[in-house]
């Protein structure tokens, strides 16, 4: 029986699909590469295939299980910037995770419906992208939803409800207590205040400065100072208050910060009214 074989629709198919699996692994495994490395290492390993196929044709009898390792190997080395022989490891058992994954979609694509191979194999990629941007969009909505809080913030007996949200970027410290800051917006914790504190905090708002004069007048020992230092902007103090206590909870936990030791923002940190603290990362 005579076969004929068409290089062209090989190589595309194969690029296709080397450049999909290679795209998942790196976004599964979350490392990084460049998108001509990915094509590269796709161009690559169609190529072979090409000639490892071609070399069946012609009865040369090459060892399939150990060519297809050696491709991968060599296709995840060109791809990926890989130091370790565990990276390497990981590397691969993904890469071929991904592999049969699309080639069980495209076997059951072809049992269903008789078209030509190259559409389906975009067919395949389509759904199997589709998957994984709802997996990640699951995994986002996970890890988002288990880093906002409810809160009830209280000095003395009066309390304030709202919400916070936990940024990484949060590593300011209370120089005196050695307690980890909570930063909030500073119109929002107004009204639990006495009227003393009220005002030291309506003039830092205004200002930008503190005012340590009103500060020992009144005796407000209560009052912290936050040295802080943010990416661009020459070092600052920030006002900060020492509340009897903060509790919040999510789904996950709950937690009390007691004393909380609460920084003025004096910029609004109300996305949409939604967040009115900036919750430290405890872990």
């Amino acid at each position: 029986m005579k076969i004929t074989l068409y290089p062209d629709l090989i190589l595309t198919i194969n690029l296709l699909a080397d450049i999909t699996i290679l795209y998942l692994t790196a976004r599964l495994t979350r490392q990084p590469a460049a998108w001509w490395r990915l094509l590269l290492a796709g161009g690559f390993g169609s190529a072979v295939s090409l000639v490892i196929l071609i070399l069946g044709f012609h009865g040369i009898i090459v060892n399939y299980a150990v060519s297809v390792l050696a491709v991968e190997i060599l296709m995840i080395t060109i791809a990926f910037s890989v130091r370790r022989v565990r990276q390497l490891i990981l590397l691969c058992g993904c890469h071929m995770v991904c592999a049969v994954l699309l080639h069980g979609i495209l076997y059951m694509v072809l049992q269903a419906v008789h078209i030509e191979y190259l559409p389906v194999l975009m067919l395949a990629c389509l759904i199997l992208w589709l998957l994984y941007q709802g997996y990640e969009r699951y995994q986002s909505m996970a890890h988002d939803s288990s880093q906002i809080y409810t809160g009830l913030l209280y000095w003395e007996e009066c309390s304030i409800p709202g919400q916070g949200f936990v940024d990484t970027g949060n590593t300011l410290i209370d120089p005196v207590s050695g307690r980890s800051v909570v930063i909030v917006d500073g119109k929002w914790i107004q009204p639990i205040l006495p009227p003393a504190y009220q005002e030291i905090v309506d003039r830092y708002l205004q200002s930008g400065s503190i005012d340590y004069a009103y500060i020992t007048a009144e005796h407000l020992y209560q009052v912290r100072v936050i040295p802080y230092r943010t990416i661009g902007e020459e070092e600052g103090t920030m006002l900060a208050i020492q509340c009897r206590k903060l509790v919040i909870s999510n789904q996950e936990e709950s937690y009390k910060y007691a004393p909380a030791v609460i920084g003025i923002s004096r910029t609004s940190i109300r996305q949409g009214e939604e967040y009115q603290m900036i919750l430290p990362n405890r872990r």
